[in-house]
């Protein structure tokens, strides 16, 4: 192991490594794999200076007791041809600073379980739908509508008010009819 590549000349004895570099070789520009055995300081290196691959014909299993820091100074792309599965156990935290795109072409389903809070707080919300749409509440719906509300029907509408278990039709419906007007 290259002396240069050793972090304290007095540990030596604990240090291994391998190092190859095509001509001057320095520890800036060669591919090395570092062993630091030195009690309380374990460690080990690897540096490739230019490209790596790996490949795993069978399973990969990778478990960390401590921390995981990952950091890509380009682009990130995944391609998984299985099925995948996350799993946080505790408080996950994303910020994206630049626009995030998603397409599912095969439709999605999402389950909250403790409420949802969604706050939009520049250039408003947009929503386009090509086909028809079902809300099912079980509950209350309260809106407050700070400035003007506007609804366009193409064709049709109905209501219907449950009051006591009775349906409420046409002098209900007039009436609202004239409040929106």
């Amino acid at each position: 192991m290259p002396i240069y590549l050793l972090k304290d000349r007095r540990t030596y004895a604990t240090n291994m490594g391998i190092m190859l570099c095509s001509q001057y070789c320095t520890k800036d520009n060669a591919s090395y794999l570092f062993f630091e055995g030195h009690l309380g300081s374990e460690s080990f290196d690897m540096h490739s200076e230019k490209d790596m691959n790996v490949s795993v014909e069978n399973d990969k299993r990778v478990t960390i007791d401590g921390n995981c820091f990952t950091v890509i100074n380009k682009g990130q792309q995944d391609t998984m041809v299985g099925n995948a599965t996350f799993h946080y156990k505790a408080k996950r935290d994303t910020t994206v600073d630049d626009v995030e795109s998603n397409t599912f072409n095969n439709s999605q389903t999402t389950k909250l379980k403790n409420g949802r809070k969604l706050e939009i707080i520049n250039d408003g919300d947009e929503s386009k739908i090509t086909g028809d749409q079902t809300l099912k509440l079980q509950g209350s719906q309260i809106e407050h509508i700070a400035e003007k509300k506007k609804i366009t029907i193409g064709e049709g509408f109905s209501l219907e008010i449950m009051a006591g278990g009775k349906k409420q039709k046409s002098k209900v419906m007039l009436l609202l009819i004239l409040i929106v007007q």
